[in-house]
């Protein structure tokens, strides 16, 4: 399986990282985010920016959340994995959290 995300994610990763456990921590784990085998980095281009308009207007999402799904429309992607219920307001996409990705599928039998 390939999974997606774009370059913001790593700006968000490694602050986030370097305010709570300080510089080295963030180089690591930016580092670890950079490595993951199946991921790609999509790029925050001019359509995404403008897509990331529409979707600030529509659906009163925090400007971050607008661009990453900016990204997401700009790609053709219409699944994503998050742990943000306001990602929900865009039902232009299906928000998938980790839980019910490890969830174990329900067998048919009763």
């Amino acid at each position: 399986m390939v999974a997606y995300t774009d370059t913001l994610t790593w700006d968000e990763v490694v602050w986030v990282v370097w305010r709570v456990a300080g510089h080295q921590a963030a180089i690591r784990q930016g580092s670890a985010l950079l490595s993951l085998p199946n991921l790609r980095l999509l790029n925050v281009d001019e359509k995404s920016v403008l897509k990331a308009q529409e979707i600030l207007e529509k659906y009163n999402l925090a400007p971050r959340d607008s661009l990453h799904i900016g990204v997401t429309f700009s790609n053709n992607i219409t699944r994503i994995l998050s742990e943000d219920p306001d990602l929900d307001k865009v039902h232009e996409i299906r928000r998938t959290s980790l839980a019910e990705l490890n969830r174990p599928e329900r067998s048919n039998e009763s």
